[in-house]
């Protein structure tokens, strides 16, 4: 910027009676001139003030005077030098680019924009001036205006890395990486050490789905500014995109530490910590989301979302509470405070908001799946088959809303139907065990012991070993193998790690018992 605001040190004429004044003004112009190249901008500031007590109607003593307030950080009285000046000379385009400088650094873009095109009009050839403009359109999201105004800066000064640059942000900015990516191998080619243009190709890349790029341009920036918590940031998110979530993990680390206040990077590491399973990581990010932004509706609702998965259902129902409150039109909120809701055993306040979520967003896959479940708790197979079947609408190749359909057509009676669901879900995801044992129970139901033992079987080598799901279906093949005993044990042993599968089990338990009497 100081090089935008060079000042223009040019002899001073005077229309002062007696040489006196005059040599007075050229020597506070050459002090004013030494003070301000040695960046004693107090001191040059007295100088030019001198020079106007002289002189109430030297422009460029106004000017030169504002641009080392604005040094300074004086900014208001900057552009009030600058006004001045322009009052007293009109024509010179150099004060509109330093008053739309000055207004830039202040925020105050509309002006600024204002500022540079005066400038341009009096001079139709000053690069900086379009290149200042494109910035401040920039700004206020005025992506085409940018990419123009950055356009003529490079016809006229095509050697100039940081138009590229700035250029190629903008481009990145309106969607068009490709463009974005051009500009910044400009940028580098013309200045290899260019740190912000390896960034910013690196967040176009992250953004075209090429993480392995994204990663080498982010590590070049990061080698060339050890500070830059931006490509810390992309690069983290490339390596979360290719599954490394420690390596993730790490570098939104690394961009907190440089930026402690920094939210995207503690939102970022919270879903690499919600991929490891580490829910007080999560939790922890989540509670500073809050803390730096206690408005921040998606915190509350992903904090929610840890606790549910640590067991906290009451807590996770406050944080999902919250997060609706401050967002009335938050689906996910509903569909969490849900979830919550019904391990609470508040069926009737669990199936409210899986509605409303659906009611919010009639896209939202989980949310009638989760509906479906409930439905299927109350017996409601019509309504549960109805919702499961608008999941498939939603996503026709997920072998989970296949699979949940056809659980509930056996729990219907339907066993055809559950076994054609059961099958379609296999076809998509062949080591899906959840499937495997819906087939199974269906069989089993048809009287195809044999069919029905293969897929059990193969649905608790498929499962988790010990976990409730992988009981559930050992119980059956102790069953249909006349182990009455062992049935009993599967089934008792999955009650007790889910207690959601009471419902389903105990007529089970309770003919299991009933055999081993006869």
């Amino acid at each position: 910027m100081r090089s935008r605001l060079s000042l223009i040190l040019v002899s001073v004429i005077v229309a002062l009676q007696g040489c006196s004044k005059t040599d007075m003004v050229e020597r506070y112009l050459k002090s004013a001139t030494l003070k301000y190249d040695k960046a004693n901008y107090d001191g040059a500031i007295a100088d030019y003030t001198k020079i106007i007590e002289l002189d109430p109607h030297n422009a460029t003593a106004y000017f030169n005077r504002g641009a080392a307030k604005f040094y300074k950080g004086d900014y208001d009285s900057a552009i009030a030098d600058c006004s001045k000046s322009i009052e007293l000379d009109p024509k010179n385009p150099r004060v509109y680019y330093g008053r739309g400088s000055t207004r830039f650094r202040k925020g105050d873009y509309g002006e600024a924009i204002a500022d540079f095109s005066n400038a341009v009009e009096l001079d139709p050839k000053y690069a900086e001036a379009y290149h200042d403009r494109g910035s401040a359109r920039f700004y206020v999201k005025d992506y085409d205006g940018a990419i123009a105004d950055d356009g003529i800066a490079i016809n006229l000064d095509p050697q100039n890395a940081k138009i590229y640059h700035d250029r190629g942000s903008a481009k990145i900015f309106k969607g068009d990486y490709d463009g974005g990516i051009a500009d910044c191998n400009k940028a580098v080619a013309l200045d290899p050490q260019f740190a912000a243009a390896y960034s910013d190709r690196g967040a176009a890349r992250l953004k075209k789905g090429d993480f392995g790029g994204a990663i080498a341009d982010c590590s070049g920036a990061i080698a060339l500014n050890p500070r830059d918590a931006l490509a810390y940031n992309n690069r983290g998110s490339a390596k979360y995109n290719k599954g490394d979530y420690d390596g993730a993990i790490a570098d939104y680390g690394k961009a907190i530490g440089l930026d402690p206040n920094y939210i995207a990077a503690y939102s970022n590491r919270a879903a690499a910590r919600e991929k490891k399973s580490d829910y007080d990581g999560v939790i922890a990010d989540c509670t500073k989301l809050i803390q730096l932004n206690p408005k921040f509706a998606s915190a509350f609702s992903w904090r929610g979302a840890a606790k549910y998965k640590k067991g906290d259902y009451d807590e996770a129902i406050v944080d999902c509470s919250n997060a609706v409150e401050l967002d009335p039109k938050f689906a996910v909120a509903y569909c969490s405070r849900g979830g919550a809701r019904w391990k609470k055993g508040d069926y009737d306040g669990a199936n409210a908001d899986f509605s409303k979520a659906i009611e919010l967003d009639p896209n939202f896959a989980m949310a009638y799946r989760n509906r479906a479940l409930l439905r299927i708790r109350k017996d409601d197979y019509d309504g549960a088959i109805s919702d499961y079947s608008r999941a498939i609408e939603l996503n026709p190749k997920s072998a989970r809303e296949y699979n949940g359909r056809g659980w509930a057509k056996y729990k219907k009676g339907d066993f055809d139907g559950a076994i054609a669901d059961a099958t379609q879900a296999i076809q998509f995801d062949p080591k899906d065990g959840p499937s495997h044992g819906t087939r199974g129970w269906a069989r089993y139901g048809k009287g195809d012991l044999a069919g029905a033992v293969g897929d059990c079987a193969l649905a608790v080598r498929l499962k988790e070993a010990g976990s409730p799901e992988a009981h559930f279906d050992q119980g059956m093949l102790d069953f249909i193998h006349g182990d009455y005993e062992a049935a009993v044990s599967a089934w008792e042993k999955a009650m007790q790690q889910d207690a959601d599968l009471k419902q389903d089990l105990q007529p089970w338990v309770d003919k299991a018992k009933a055999n081993l009497k006869k």
